[in-house]
């Protein structure tokens, strides 16, 4: 797979297949005695068209594996087999990440930050950043930038997430008219009050991973509240659905301060001094 996230490699893959495509066309053309002006187009046709839909193929896959390893973390909960699979990430310059590669990078800031590694998902967002200003003006270096502030938010630091968004709104500001009217709808919206905090949200139901992180915001906001029946029920939310995250350990930690649902369903409501 590191094919997909490195950008040079991909480069080079698609350039081996148009040489590769150009010689077999002039191999088919030669095969003819050498006036055969209509054999030696129509195979160099084929040929071309032979090593286009290889290209396309070749992101094709790297799109699938891209939302194979992020289901991982979304839907499996599962950071330590994610971070494991894409350690090939380590190695990488963040210059060299394809669009895949930086993706997938934000997504490693996830998976350490929720394997207990905040530090480890300062350094994933840096690299992002950098990766961003690496890329020329227009959709990707938007979206880089967009999947910078999607894991500031989560790493919770207010500097890095007001640093990410200047460096997003810098990004699209820099591009032209016609590259704005192609990004998603997500991106389009991504800074308004409704953003989701990651990629894709408003075209998608929420994955598991974050609606754990969502139980246990909530469950924050309701211990301050005092209501210690609707802390317990987004607790037991975020443990059923949290799996191997950080947030599933934290919510269950609570859940034992709390001790054992009283008769009533109410739970103990000693923990609200806490």
């Amino acid at each position: 797979m590191i094919i997909y996230w490195d950008g040079r490699l991909q480069r080079v893959f698609g350039t081996a297949i148009a040489v590769v495509s150009f010689l077999s066309a002039l191999a088919l053309g030669y095969r003819g005695d050498g006036n055969d002006i209509a054999l030696e187009l129509k195979a160099l046709s084929v040929a071309l068209a032979i090593g286009a839909v290889a290209c396309v193929l070749v992101n094709v896959a790297a799109r699938r594996s891209q939302r194979r390893l992020m289901a991982i973390l979304d839907d499996g909960c599962d950071p330590a087999s994610f971070l494991r699979l894409t350690s090939g990430l380590d190695s990488l310059a963040a210059y060299r990440l394809s669009a895949e590669g930086a993706v997938l990078l934000a997504y490693r800031g996830i998976a350490l930050l929720e394997s207990g590694d905040p530090d480890g998902a300062r350094e994933e967002w840096r690299r992002l950043g950098v990766a961003a200003r690496c890329r020329p003006a227009g959709v990707v270096r938007a979206e880089l930038s967009a999947w910078a502030c999607s894991l500031a938010a989560v790493i919770g630091d207010e500097g890095l997430v007001g640093e990410s968004e200047a460096s997003f709104r810098d990004s699209v500001a820099a591009m032209t008219e016609s590259q704005r009217g192609r990004m998603p709808p997500w991106m389009r919206d991504f800074l308004s009050e409704d953003a989701e905090g990651h990629g894709g949200a408003a075209s998608r139901p929420a994955p598991d991973r974050v609606l754990a992180e969502r139980a246990l915001s909530a469950s924050r906001r309701l211990r301050a509240a005092g209501d210690a029946e609707g802390e317990r029920a987004c607790l037991e939310e975020a443990v059923s659905r949290g799996g191997g995250l950080m947030t599933a350990r934290l919510a269950a930690e609570r859940l034992a301060e709390l001790g054992p649902a009283g008769p009533g369903g109410g739970g103990d409501h000693g923990g609200e001094e806490a």
